[in-house]
């Protein structure tokens, strides 16, 4: 913990993370969203990796929690072979929409009988880049 009092201390100055004490205990907060932007340019960041081996369940498990939070908006607008026009996709509603007019639009093109192959499904959606 002491190699890393100076990130934390330069973390909190920051903004990026809240530190609570409660007796003995000491929490760190990410906050929102000075410290999710903090994290995110660390994450891309070159010189970023772990340092040992193994990495712990605490470290793994916060940055699933932070990945699922994510507002993720998709890439450029593009189109698929198939002639399905694609756009920027920013949510999964719109997602589902999209996936759910290609699924029409086979199953009345090849006459599939409500049983459109997955394979299918995905070769006419268009692409979608994170």
């Amino acid at each position: 913990m002491a190699d890393y009092q100076g990130i934390l201390e330069d973390l909190e100055a920051q903004g990026a993370i809240a530190v609570s004490k409660k007796g003995s205990a000491i929490s760190y907060t990410l906050t929102s969203p000075t410290g999710l932007e903090v994290l995110g340019a660390g994450l891309r960041s070159k010189e970023f990796k772990f340092e040992e081996t193994i990495v712990g369940t605490l470290a793994a498990n916060a940055l699933l929690r932070w990945i699922s939070d994510l507002n993720v908006v998709l890439g450029a607008p593009v189109a698929s072979g198939n002639g399905v026009k694609g756009g920027v996709i920013g949510s999964y509603e719109e997602f589902k929409t999209v996936a759910l007019d290609v699924y029409d639009k086979l199953n009345y093109e090849y006459n599939l009988d409500d049983l459109v192959p997955i394979y299918r499904i995905r070769r006419a959606c268009p692409k979608l880049t994170i």
